[in-house]
């Protein structure tokens, strides 16, 4: 029996956490692993949704002071590379090489390109934000929500009940290096977050931004990005939230030497059909990924992918907290064509 491509597998995984009904696309032949990659992922766009009742939850969005910061630092340089050739680097060693040898799968699964691209226009406003991505339909990510959301321009709320996909975890990382304060990096996820999302997302996106923020910020020896993304969970979850008690769970149970199977089974019976938003089981994920990897990149990878969820989405951001975390040396094969988006990123910096 032929192997499905693992490129096929994440997309039904993530189709699954959306809520989709992936067996009638797959016994009425609507997806198949021998489509291009873009026509599975327009195609899952148009699958009914399983059916169970889904329960509203919506939180406030965190906000922040507004600040601004320039960088002339090579060092600084250096480790935004390093965030965009660790997540590129993941994504390879689970998809493998794109077919194109000068395409990357990062355009694909994040805007990190995209949004560097009109960086110079781009303000803290979500309106702004999707209108942007609304006149450039052709440049933005395939993912089915992102497609749903240009289509339904209008009312991106009604992207319901299972908001997974939309990308805003995703591009939280850039937000992190767009800026170099970590309360402006927090904002700036938390409003690119909020055109599609009502709930948690928003927050976990700030966390993101904020850590990788600052684990540039005191560039060349910050703390693990465990380390710091623990302290952003601190600084912007409440003391009361549920979140801060299931990543102590996690820290826990890893120092009493429970295995990191065992660890993303409780993840997976702990979040089994999660109402409305599918972030926080991703989330945790990636933390088992940094907690019991450590150093270990491909490790790391391996834990993203053997747990589901939002494969494609946990493993860029385990592939950006481990490039930073391990120095992650410059990739012979990937440098030429990600020079020209790093480039500007840093002469958009220091301008």
């Amino acid at each position: 029996m032929q192997r499905l491509p693992l490129w096929y597998i994440a997309a039904l995984q993530q189709a699954w956490a959306e809520g989709r009904d992936i067996r009638y696309g797959i016994i009425r032949h609507k997806i198949e692993p021998s489509m291009a990659f873009p026509d599975v992922f327009q195609q899952i766009t148009r699958l009914p949704w399983r059916y169970w009742t889904v329960e509203n939850r919506r939180d406030a969005g965190i906000g922040a002071t507004y600040q601004h910061r320039m960088t002339q630092s090579p060092v600084v340089a250096q480790r935004i590379g390093q965030v965009w050739m660790g997540a590129e680097k993941a994504l390879r060693l689970l998809w493998g090489t794109p077919v194109d040898p000068q395409a990357l799968w990062l355009p694909l699964v994040a805007h990190w390109e995209f949004y560097r691209s009109h960086a110079r226009v781009l303000s803290l406003d979500d309106q702004a934000l999707h209108q942007i991505v609304a006149e450039n339909p052709h440049q933005c990510q395939r993912s089915r929500a992102e497609q749903w959301l240009l289509i339904h321009h209008w009312d991106p709320q009604i992207w319901y009940p299972f908001h997974e996909g939309t990308g805003a975890m995703r591009r939280a990382p850039f937000w992190g290096m767009c800026s170099l304060v970590p309360s402006q990096a927090a904002q700036m996820a938390d409003i690119d977050a909020s055109w599609a999302y009502l709930a948690q997302a928003r927050a976990i996106s700030a966390i993101i931004a904020g850590a990788v923020s600052q684990a540039l910020l005191i560039s060349p020896e910050p703390p693990s990005m465990l380390i710091l993304l623990l302290h952003s969970i601190h600084r912007v979850m409440p003391r009361s939230h549920f979140l801060r008690d299931l990543v102590a769970t996690l820290w826990k149970r890893e120092r009493a030497g429970i295995p990191g199977e065992e660890a993303l089974r409780w993840v997976a019976s702990t979040f089994h059909y999660y109402p409305w938003d599918h972030c926080i089981p991703n989330f945790l994920v990636v933390l088992i990924a940094l907690f019991y990897a450590r150093n270990d990149f491909q490790a790391a990878i391996g834990i993203v992918r053997t747990a589901g969820w939002d494969v494609p989405g946990n493993t860029l951001l385990t592939g950006a907290f481990m490039a930073l975390d391990t120095s992650m040396p410059p990739d012979a094969s990937l440098e030429p064509i990600l020079s020209s988006a790093i480039e500007s990123m840093v002469r958009h910096l220091r301008s």
